[in-house]
């Protein structure tokens, strides 16, 4: 690459993942912005497409679904030829320093290779290396003074609002509802206002009970947009979260959170600043996207009074 790092006007982020990987190529690119006045384009997922240009270092977004990252049907006949045609003419009418794939995923490498793609950075990280210090590796790489992973400055006003997310892309990180409902139940009781995030299009069974017994104050139900459920996390004083995109969400917005791993990957993929609580025994983290596993259920085994003790200890 014959730019460096800090002399880059313009950049395209490729992160066709999940939200929860966007979010964390949003925050690089934040920093980025801060620190060298950097402006990114991004290659995303059309669900995504909302929340990524509402931030103000953002120039433009592509929609484009990669199969290969679904759970099944990656066959080679779900790929959309003429959408990637499409794909590679928009990158090639792009003023941009250079593409970065910030997962540094092999299949990414090759995907952008075919498509002749000039200045691409894809670059394999350390297994132990926590992915928000992925943005510090470029820098080493290609020049530029190394950015201090920070939060953003959050509301310092603390009340007792908690955004809880039980929930997770990949069944075998979720919070078995059971579970879910007795910690609800055990948070309502220490007088905080529990604001539960649902995933579009689902429903708990126990939800109108604990409504009907404990209120509209003591407990909301959370379901809409990208964008709003944002705000209404950013308005909170604690988010607890499953490994999922919403802990990530609470870094960005500088929110304090209490993660929920049933698997021994927090060290890579935890933000910063972020309380873990595992389970009594968590499992291996290379095991965690294996299909077989797919219904193993690691946090059925989490303590609820050590989360609802965190979370005194965090707001009180």
């Amino acid at each position: 690459m014959g730019v460096k790092v800090e002399s880059a006007k313009h950049i395209i982020i490729f992160e066709p993942w999940n939200l929860g990987d966007l979010i964390i190529s949003a925050y690089f690119s934040r920093e980025l912005h801060t620190v060298f006045g950097i402006r990114s384009s991004f290659i995303c997922k059309k669900e995504c497409v909302n929340w990524i240009l509402q931030q103000d270092f953002v120039e433009d977004v592509f929609c484009f679904s990669a199969p290969w990252n679904r759970e099944i049907g990656k066959h080679p006949f779900h790929y959309n030829i003429s959408h990637i045609l499409k794909l590679k003419k928009w990158i090639r009418k792009k003023k941009y320093d250079f593409l970065w794939d910030t997962r540094g995923d092999l299949r990414h490498k090759i995907f952008l290779k075919l498509l002749r793609i000039n200045n691409v950075i894809s670059i394999r990280y350390p297994s132990n290396l926590n992915v928000y210090q992925r943005v510090n590796l470029l820098i080493d790489r290609f020049g530029g003074s190394r950015i201090h992973t920070r939060e953003k400055l959050a509301n310092t006003v603390k009340s007792k609002r908690i955004v809880l997310f039980l929930d997770s892309y990949w069944p075998n990180k979720r919070v078995p509802l059971a579970v879910g409902q007795k910690l609800i139940e055990r948070l309502i009781q220490e007088e905080f206002t529990i604001r539960l995030v649902l995933p579009p299009g689902r429903n708990y069974h126990f939800i109108e009970a604990l409504l009907h017994q404990s209120g509209n104050e003591s407990l909301q139900r959370i379901q809409g947009s990208i964008n709003e459920v944002a705000s209404v996390l950013e308005d909170s004083s604690l988010c607890i979260s499953t490994d999922s995109a919403w802990l990530h969400m609470s870094f960005y917005l500088g929110v304090p959170a209490i993660g929920l791993f049933g698997f021994l990957n927090a060290n890579e993929w935890a933000p910063p600043g972020t309380k873990i609580i595992y389970p009594k025994n968590p499992l291996s983290a290379r095991d965690r996207y294996r299909l077989r596993n797919m219904d193993k259920q690691p946090l059925k085994h989490i303590d609820i009074e050590e989360v609802v003790n965190m979370a005194k200890s965090v707001i009180g």
